[in-house]
């Protein structure tokens, strides 16, 4: 590199045809075999800009994000690089989007996510993608769109950075972090893969129905693939996630029961158990209770609503 810049006919500020200038290209692709910082460092020093967008409006912040560089990421922003040049993409993803999407336990990721909250980045929001529909040759109409495989985020569902936080490995932190930060831990998931749109009475569900969805079909799974996902459940429980819905689709309490009928009774206890009066409405348990009241099959779900109505709602 030193040599190259030694050369008078070398000008290591221009771009290519996108315009992307060497930091977009040190930033991008896969892992390289030469000193990343360190050649970070020199061609900064040698007046390429830090900010510099592209055609499609990335900088080289980006554009490390897309790659998964978490250590890369944060050099640059030590170096004074300003992730809110562009602060959605393609779809309406967002960084935390871009960030989130990867299941990895790096502790960068983490931090990166923190400094982004200190900057004021918007916590809530939705993705806005096409519905994704598997009969026809989805890559000949799906975009690459800046790392993200649009529009199947998370198998095909708009919705808010919260959701891919609760649904990835290593990523608690992550969401205690915007959930501290204002995150809606009740926050509608819309529906965008033609599979499942109408088997949920409507394409929205709340949150905790979209959760189980991604990482638990209480119909199709055994409860020992629920309980290694308590600890995400309880964390959003606490923060006031809803049993209820105002929607046409089953709320995470009604499918609860359902799965109890089936005699699987781990989910059910687990939200009665976690929960208070802030997560579902009165009324809510009222219209349950009388929906078993009179089914004698199903005395146990009876009596686990009650309990809890007694806990909550009138003791």
């Amino acid at each position: 590199m030193d040599l190259l810049l030694e050369q008078s006919d070398v000008e290591i500020t221009e771009v290519d045809h996108d315009g992307r200038t060497i930091l977009h290209y040190i930033c991008g692709g896969l892992d390289k075999e030469y000193p990343v910082l360190d050649l970070i460092e020199t061609v900064l020093q040698a007046g390429v800009p830090l900010d510099q967008e592209s055609a499609t409006g990335l900088t080289a912040f980006h554009q490390v994000l897309c790659s998964g560089y978490w250590s890369v990421a944060l050099f640059l922003l030590d170096r004074g690089a300003d992730p809110m040049i562009s602060k959605r993409f393609k779809y309406n993803h967002s960084l935390l989007h871009i960030i989130l999407k990867h299941s990895d336990s790096h502790d960068g990721k983490c931090e990166l996510v923190g400094r982004l909250i200190e900057k004021g980045i918007e916590v809530d929001t939705y993705t806005d993608s096409p519905v994704f529909d598997p009969r026809f040759n989805e890559d000949d109409k799906i975009e690459n769109v800046i790392g993200i495989r649009s529009p199947d985020t998370l198998v095909s569902s708009d919705c808010t950075p919260l959701l891919l936080a609760s649904t990835r490995e290593y990523s608690l932190n992550n969401m205690k972090m915007l959930l501290a930060a204002g995150a809606d831990p009740s926050a509608h998931v819309i529906i965008r893969d033609v599979e499942f749109e109408g088997k949920t009475n409507g394409n929205r569900q709340v949150f905790l129905s979209g959760v189980f969805r991604h990482v638990w079909e209480p119909l199709s799974q055994g409860e020992g693939e629920l309980l290694e996902h308590v600890d995400p459940i309880e964390v959003l429980l606490q923060f006031g996630s809803r049993l209820d819905f105002d929607g046409p689709a089953d709320s995470p309490l009604q499918e609860a029961c359902k799965v109890a009928e089936k005699g699987q009774f781990a989910l059910l206890k687990i939200l009665l158990g976690l929960s208070e009066a802030r997560n579902v409405s009165e009324s809510h348990v009222d219209k349950l209770i009388s929906a078993y009241k009179d089914k004698t099959e199903y005395t146990k779900i009876h009596e686990r609503l009650e309990i809890f109505k007694k806990r909550e709602f009138i003791d």
